[in-house]
C-alpha cells in the first residue's frame, strides 16, 4: 500500500489561468471534488486539499500537515460575525465582543491561541 496521498490537481489540464505570465493550476477537494483554489504550476509537484467546512471539518486535519492559524481564524471569525451580525463589525465591536469571555469570539480567539502555539512547537 503506498502512503501517497492522491493528486488533487485535474488530470486534463483544464482551467489553467494565466496571471502575471505564471500559469495557476486550479485544485480541488481529493474527497468531494469541490474547487478549492488554485497553485502556481511552476512552483509545485503535488498538491492535496480537503475543502475545509466539508470534508476537513467531518474527517479533521490530516497528521503531520500544516494549517495556517491565522487565516483559520480569520475565517472563521469572518463567518460567525456574518452569522450573528448579519455584517462585518468594526474593529471598536470586535474588542468589544472578546472582552465577553463566552462569547463566540472569545472562544474563536482561544482556538487561535492554542493552534498558533502548537505550530510553534
Amino acid at each position: 500500500m503506498s502512503d501517497n496521498l492522491p493528486d488533487s490537481r485535474s488530470r486534463a489540464g483544464r482551467g489553467v489561468v494565466l496571471v502575471n505570465g505564471e500559469n495557476f493550476v486550479p485544485v480541488y477537494c481529493a474527497n468531494c471534488g469541490k474547487p478549492y483554489g488554485v497553485v502556481p504550476e511552476s512552483h509545485i509537484t503535488h498538491v492535496f486539499v480537503l475543502c475545509d467546512q466539508g470534508c476537513a471539518g467531518k474527517f479533521g486535519d490530516l497528521a503531520h500537515t500544516y494549517a495556517d492559524p491565522d487565516e483559520l481564524f480569520r475565517r472563521n471569525a469572518t463567518e460567525a460575525q456574518l452569522e450573528k451580525f448579519g455584517r462585518l463589525l468594526t474593529p471598536e465591536e470586535v474588542e468589544k465582543a472578546i472582552e465577553d469571555r463566552d462569547s463566540v469570539f472569545a472562544a474563536l480567539m482561544r482556538d487561535w491561541d492554542a493552534r498558533r502555539r502548537a505550530t510553534i512547537k
